[in-house]
């Protein structure tokens, strides 16, 4: 493993520079927004109280009372976020600019719908914003809002989230390790049923006529014909999980593809439980446990079919 990707690798699993990154920013920047975001959050709640007041309120379209207090609560947020707008254009100008300034990341995670997320950009830009505003119109910008705000006030927990992060990620990468130790030993204790156990195949090529090593390095070695295969008996019914095949080493591994491994209990009705069409030096066919005493590989084309070896565990 290259230096670079080992960095890469431990930058991933302990956040290193993340955090470092985010220890950097100090909580001066986030003291700055404080006032701002907590502006926000109050018209926000302001507006929620328009639009669901506990009091009885006069005679009127909350919707448009409401919807200029989302305005410039958004409006507060995206500057906090960093966004900037120049004062001398108009309202609708000044949003538009704030919207464009705002990191994608922020507004794709205060609404992840593209979708919904466009309809709040026009709604904020549009110069009749508080002109009989619909029912959706102002969820959808209250929504967005209250995101907005959410997505504000956790930024300064950065460097908590980075941690957990890191513990998680320790944890994950450590449970992997486990499982991958515990399959390693599981996968070596479980034995090649195959081993030793008579085959047959559907024909024999006149310059490897014995089916026996060491017929150039191959188990088999059949003629060029169509469909040719090899059948395995394992002696008697067995339960397998997984048949692995190692293609010829030294040339011509395309013969063996498209390959089909089967398995049947009585050598009559076959069962497919792997297929592999792309060229392979090593294959592993993985299927839920069953039962079968014979196991087949074959081609179905014509072709010339070897292997160096099949184990069925």
């Amino acid at each position: 493993m290259s230096l670079s990707v080992h960095t890469r690798v431990v930058e991933w699993i302990f956040r290193t520079r993340a955090l470092r990154g985010a220890r950097a920013q100090g909580t001066s920047s986030d003291l700055s927004r404080r006032p701002t975001v907590q502006q926000a959050k109050l018209l926000i709640e302001v507006a929620r109280r328009v639009l669901e007041p506990v009091d009885p309120l006069p005679p009127g379209d909350r919707g448009v009372v409401a919807l200029p207090l989302y305005r410039s609560a958004i409006r507060g947020l995206l500057a906090a976020f960093g966004a900037h707008g120049s004062p001398e254009d108009s309202p609708a100008e000044e949003m538009a600019a704030l919207w464009e300034g705002a990191p994608p990341p922020v507004l794709a995670r205060a609404q992840p719908d593209p979708g919904a997320r466009e309809r709040v950009k026009v709604s904020l830009s549009s110069a009749a914003f508080v002109a009989s505003p619909t029912e959706e119109e102002i969820l959808t910008v209250r929504r967005f809002a209250e995101s907005l705000a959410r997505e504000a006030s956790a930024r300064p927990k950065q460097v908590d989230l980075l941690l957990a992060q890191r513990w998680l990620r320790v944890l994950l990468v450590g449970l992997v390790l486990a499982l991958l130790v515990v399959g390693i030993c599981v996968w070596r204790t479980r034995p090649d049923l195959a081993k030793g156990k008579p085959f047959w195949t559907s024909s024999r090529s006149p310059s490897c006529p014995a089916a026996v090593l060491p017929c150039a390095g191959l188990m088999f070695h059949t003629d060029e014909e169509l469909n040719p295969w090899v059948e395995i008996d394992l002696g008697s019914q067995r339960v397998i999980r997984q048949i692995a095949v190692s293609n010829r080493a030294d040339c011509c591994t395309d013969r063996a593809i498209p390959l089909i491994a089967e398995i049947s209990r009585t050598g009559g009705q076959w069962t497919e439980v792997g297929r592999r069409t792309a060229d392979f030096v090593s294959w592993t066919a993985k299927f839920p446990p069953a039962t079968a005493r014979y196991v087949r590989l074959r081609v179905p084309r014509r072709t010339t079919f070897h292997l160096h070896g099949v184990a069925v565990r």
